[in-house]
C-alpha cells in the first residue's frame, strides 16, 4: 500500500473543490498515484482510499471501527433517529429487528403487490392508445416504487386496502411535495452537485419532510391498527415499540427512512437502465429477445437472479458506471491500519465508488458502457460498491435487487422505452446519483 501526502491540496482549496464540483475534485485526487491520499479539510485529517480492496476492507470492519460521518446531518430532520443515522450499537439493533421483514419467504407477497402495480401503471398509461408520448420515465419510476414500499411495508400491517391507499397516494404523488421536490432538483440540475446539495438542503429536506409527513399521516395515522405479527416491516416495528425496544418516534422515523431510501435509488437505476438499453446499438433487441423467452418460467427471485443473464449485466454496468450512492464516508472510531498504513482514530475515511468503479480492475475501457465485462464473471460483480456496504449494509438490499430486475423484466416484456435525448446524461449527486435533467420518453406497447 502507498500513502501520499500531496502538499498543494491545501485544506481550503479541497474543500471549495468538493463543493464546486466533487467529480471533477475527486478524479483529481484519484489521478494522483497512491493508494491512501492524506488529507486536510477543515481541521480534520482525511484519507480517500484510492484502492478498491482497501475500500471493501474498511467497509467490512466491524462498525465500531467505521461509522458513517456526519455529512448526512443536514438530512437529520427527515431521517432522525432511523437505522441511516444510528451510532453502532443502535444500527445493528435495528439491522436485527428489521431482518424478519425482509426474508426470502416475504418475498412471494411482495410480487404479487408489485405485479399489480406494474399492471396498474400500464393500465393506466395505455387506456386510450398503445404509445405514451413525453413520459417523465424517473418520476414516473419514483411513483411505482413508492407504491410498491408503502403497499409491501406499510399498508400491509395496516387496515388498509389498495384502492383506499391508491386514493391516498394519488393526492399526495400528483398535487402535494414530489412535484416540488423534482422541481428543486431541476432548479439545482446546473449547478454543481455538492454545493447544490448544501446550498439547497434546507429546502429540500422540508419538501422532502412534508411529503413523507403526508404518506405517513395518509398510510400509518392508526398505528394501533397493527394487530398481527406476522412479521411485516411495520408489524414488526410494531412489535418492538409494544415491548418498549424503540420509541413511537423511531418507528415514525424508520417508516420515513424506507419510503426515501427505497424509493430514489432504486429509480434512478431503473431509468438509467432503460436508458443503456435504449441508446446502446443493438442492445434492445437482444435484451427483449432474453426477457420474452425466459418470463414465464421465471416465478422465483432465484429464477430472476440466474435466468436473465444479459439484463443483469446491463444492471451491473449501470451501476458500476452510475452508482447511486456515488460517494461513502466514514468516522474512524478508533486506530487502525490498511496494510501498513496508520489510520489514527478521528479521521474522516472517503470512499468514492464513482472513482473506484472506473478504473482498470474492471477490464479494458472502463469509462465506456460493456455490459459484456459482468457475463459469468460472479466475481467482478462483487466488487462493485452501489449501494451502502459491507458493516453497514442494510438488511433490505436483497429485496431491493430482487425489485430492480423484476421491475426491469416486466417493463421491457411489456413495452418499449425510446428516450428522446440519447446522449450519456450529465449528472448530480443530490440526494443520490440521477440525471440532471428530467428525461423524457416514448413508450410503446409490446405485450399486454
Amino acid at each position: 500500500m502507498k500513502l501520499l501526502s500531496p502538499s498543494f491540496f491545501s485544506a481550503m482549496s479541497i474543500r471549495s473543490q468538493l463543493k464546486k464540483n466533487p467529480f471533477e475534485a475527486l478524479t483529481k485526487i484519484a489521478a494522483l498515484d497512491g493508494d491512501v491520499i492524506q488529507l486536510k479539510i477543515a481541521d480534520k485529517q482525511a484519507y480517500f482510499i484510492n484502492n478498491s480492496e482497501a475500500a471493501l476492507s474498511i467497509l467490512e470492519r466491524t462498525p465500531d471501527y467505521y461509522k458513517p460521518n456526519d455529512l448526512i446531518d443536514p438530512l437529520a430532520p427527515l431521517l432522525g433517529k432511523s437505522i441511516l443515522r444510528a451510532e453502532p450499537e443502535d444500527f445493528l439493533l435495528m439491522r436485527d429487528l428489521l431482518h424478519p421483514a425482509f426474508q426470502p419467504e416475504q418475498f412471494a407477497g411482495y410480487t404479487t403487490v408489485m405485479q399489480e402495480e406494474i399492471d396498474s401503471m400500464f393500465a393506466e398509461m395505455f387506456q386510450k392508445r398503445g404509445t405514451y408520448d413525453k413520459l417523465n420515465i424517473e418520476t414516473e419510476m419514483l411513483r411505482l416504487i413508492i407504491r410498491f414500499t408503502a403497499r409491501n411495508f406499510i399498508a400491509s400491517g395496516l387496515e388498509i386496502n389498495a384502492d383506499s391507499l391508491h386514493e391516498a397516494l394519488q393526492d399526495i404523488l400528483d398535487f402535494n411535495s414530489l412535484p416540488n421536490i423534482i422541481k428543486l432538483r431541476e432548479k439545482c440540475a446546473g449547478k454543481p452537485a455538492q454545493a447544490a446539495l448544501l446550498k439547497n438542503t434546507p429546502q429540500f429536506v422540508s419538501e422532502a419532510i412534508t411529503f413523507f409527513d403526508d404518506m405517513v399521516d395518509h398510510i400509518g395515522s392508526d398505528f394501533m391498527q397493527v394487530t398481527s405479527d406476522r412479521g411485516t416491516f411495520l408489524q414488526v416495528l410494531y412489535t418492538a415499540y409494544r415491548n418498549k425496544s424503540i420509541t413511537y418516534q423511531q418507528v415514525i422515523d424508520q417508516v420515513k427512512t424506507i419510503l426515501y431510501a427505497c424509493t430514489f435509488s432504486l429509480a434512478e437505476t431503473i431509468t438509467l437502465v432503460l436508458h443503456n438499453i435504449d441508446t446502446t446499438p443493438g442492445l434492445k433487441k437482444k435484451v427483449e429477445t432474453e426477457v420474452d423467452a425466459a418470463i414465464e418460467n421465471a416465478n422465483t427471485p432465484a429464477d430472476y437472479a440466474t435466468m436473465f443473464p444479459l439484463l443483469q449485466s446491463i444492471i451491473f454496468e449501470t451501476e458500476r458506471l452510475y452508482p447511486p450512492h456515488w460517494i461513502l464516508q466514514r468516522f474512524a472510531a478508533d486506530s487502525d491500519k490498511i496494510g501498513e498504513i496508520l489510520i489514527p482514530a478521528d479521521s474522516w475515511i472517503i470512499i468514492a465508488p464513482w472513482i473506484l468503479h472506473r478504473n482498470n480492475s474492471f477490464g479494458k475501457d472502463p469509462l465506456s458502457f460493456n455490459p459484456e465485462r459482468f457475463v459469468n464473471q460472479k466475481e467482478l460483480s462483487s466488487r462493485l460498491i452501489p449501494y451502502e456496504f459491507g458493516a453497514y449494509s442494510l438488511p433490505g438490499a436483497e429485496l431491493a435487487r430482487y425489485e430492480i430486475i423484476y421491475t426491469l423484466v416486466q417493463i421491457i416484456h411489456k413495452s418499449r422505452v425510446l428516450f428522446y435525448k440519447k446522449q450519456s446524461p450529465e449528472l448530480t449527486g443530490a440526494p443520490v446519483l440521477h440525471a440532471k435533467e428530467l428525461l423524457f420518453t416514448k413508450v410503446e406497447r409490446r405485450n399486454k
